[in-house]
């Protein structure tokens, strides 16, 4: 549920964000509406509409099937037979080396696996080594707010940069840093051309912008204007650092949601703000 950005949309009237701050990020780019779409104490949006309508498609063409006598057989979408996916995608800008190694110690308390978005300033060598030796992934955020706008020449250099400093051959995961965002698909146009395969840049970073902001809770592979599909996914995120971003009453039918509609709650963070409300 997504349209171009190319200006600050026009936000709720309660206060729970502000759109029209003269920087253009995903959240300007929500085809939802802040009135209708919803709910909760601290207005967020729950459900995921577009999931919903999928699943209604879905059924309907099953039942036509079963109806006619036959089998049609079904893959499930997550390994094992799970019945959902949580991930966590961690902006790395300004976070020392020991923020990094507290934070992983945190997650290791619960099993996390994380995947570390880093910019071309980096870390030292052994941090990139630790991180593969978690089993994390290590990502690309790449930064938009220079001189040199938004090319597809400067996503390029940044991810042969960060990967030539973590010695890892190619980044599949990118996010552009602050939650920037510009026009309807430049984004995939330019990770293809670097190798990503993965983009986790949609989502809201205000209070009034929690959930599922693009009506899914699912991956999902954006589609060019001839209808043709992108070789880069895209992976919403939900969340933007729990319980202070996004409010501890809305996280609880976010989680349940997702769960209901076997999704993928999708956590997103700065290290720096993580370790700030942890402190």
């Amino acid at each position: 549920v997504v349209r171009g950005v190319e200006c600050d949309a026009v936000g709720p009237n309660d206060d729970s964000a502000n759109l029209a701050d003269g920087r253009l990020r995903s959240e300007d780019g929500t085809a939802l509406d802040y009135n209708e779409d919803r709910s909760g104490d601290s207005p967020t949006f729950e459900q995921p509409h577009a999931d919903v309508i999928k699943e209604l498609w879905l059924r309907a063409v099953l039942e036509a099937v079963e109806a006619s006598g036959y089998v049609l057989p079904v893959f499930w979408h997550w390994p094992s037979g799970a019945n959902g996916a949580a991930t966590a995608t961690l902006e790395c800008e300004g976070a020392s080396s020991d923020a990094v190694f507290a934070l992983r110690k945190t997650f290791d308390r619960f099993g996390v696996r994380a995947c570390w978005l880093v910019t071309v300033q980096g870390y030292p060598l052994d941090v990139y080594r630790a991180m593969r030796r978690w089993d994390d992934e290590i990502g690309l955020l790449c930064l938009t707010d220079d001189n040199g706008g938004w090319n597809e020449e400067k996503l390029k250099i940044q991810s042969i940069a960060v990967g030539r400093l973590s010695s890892m051959p190619m980044l599949l995961t990118l996010r552009p840093s602050g939650g920037r965002w510009r026009g309807w698909t430049s984004l995939y146009e330019m990770a293809e051309t670097c190798g990503a395969r993965m983009s986790v840049a949609k989502g809201g970073r205000q209070p009034g912008t929690s959930g599922h902001l693009f009506g899914t809770s699912h991956p999902f592979f954006p589609v060019r204007r001839d209808g043709s599909s992108f070789y880069v996914a895209e992976l919403p995120y939900s969340v933007w650092a729990p319980g202070t971003h996004t409010p501890e009453s809305s996280l609880t039918p976010i989680i349940e949601q997702t769960a209901l509609r076997y999704g993928c709650l999708n956590l997103s963070a700065g290290v720096v703000d993580l370790m700030a409300s942890a402190g």
